[in-house]
């Protein structure tokens, strides 16, 4: 692998980067038909919480700049790892 700088940043030791994997097409696109969400897939959106909501939109989801939903399943969130509820249930009803 190879990194470029395209802009002069000052890295300190401790610093550290992060890369980001997309998430297959082909696994965005099932996703998008099992929700039924085809009509607005590719439509720019913006991402808020609900004025009841509990919690908070994590840093790596774009709020500032709206995307498409495509977009948001490809690259900002992980569509492989089940919910923290998901694996809550899944350790209290099986034998380890």
């Amino acid at each position: 692998m190879e990194l470029s700088q395209a802009q002069n940043f000052e890295f300190e030791p401790g610093d550290a980067i992060g890369i980001v994997c997309s998430n297959p097409v082909s696994e965005v696109n099932r996703l998008i038909e099992l929700l039924s969400l085809q009509d607005v897939a590719d439509k720019l959106c913006a991402v808020a919480l609900k004025a009841d909501a509990k919690g908070k939109i994590p840093a790596h989801i774009p709020r500032e700049t709206k995307a498409t939903v495509r977009q948001m399943l490809t690259w900002y969130v992980d569509i492989r790892t089940p919910p923290k509820k998901v694996k809550n249930i899944l350790l209290t009803h099986t034998d380890l």
